[in-house]
């Protein structure tokens, strides 16, 4: 079990290969949104199982995002490289979907976020689908996180 566990809503013991971190609101109606780490757990084994160094790198993993404010110093990527001072910054807008393809089915029990400051998500969902853009099932919804401090929240699905 992951100490600080926070708990919501939502659902599934089923296995997807596509996840997604779908972000409705950030704090402080900020019109981006800043993510240092999302790590996806099938009990005490973090996915990605390597620290990513690129969008496809190391395979089997692919991720990316449905829009980056500096992709060449904000990239999705960054978001899962195990680095939580380094960060996926979301281009400007209202939705920001963080997507990775962990390249087999799997069947999470847990999912974490590392954030910071006033870009940090307020709303958000976590999906698992049959790719990208299906979106099938919302394993996780949570709202109201404020407060962010480069800390890491753990959600048990």
């Amino acid at each position: 079990m992951i100490p600080g566990i926070v708990a919501s809503s939502i659902v599934t013991d089923v296995g997807y290969r596509y996840f997604v971190l779908s972000i409705t609101a950030a704090q402080l109606g900020s019109s981006n949104c800043a993510i240092y780490e999302l790590a996806l757990f099938v009990g005490a084994t973090q996915y990605p199982t390597s620290a990513m160094t690129g969008y496809s790198a190391p395979s089997p993993y692919v991720c990316g995002a449905n829009g980056e404010g500096s992709p060449s110093a904000s990239p999705a990527w960054r978001a899962f490289n195990r680095v939580t001072t380094d960060r996926w910054l979301s281009g400007v807008g209202v939705l920001f979907d963080l997507y990775i393809d962990v390249g087999a089915l799997i069947s999470l029990t847990s999912f974490s976020v590392t954030a910071s400051g006033t870009s940090s998500p307020k709303n958000f969902t976590l999906y698992g689908g049959a790719s990208y853009a299906s979106k099938d099932t919302a394993l996780k919804a949570v709202s109201g996180q404020t407060g962010w401090a480069l800390d890491t929240r753990n959600y048990v699905l």
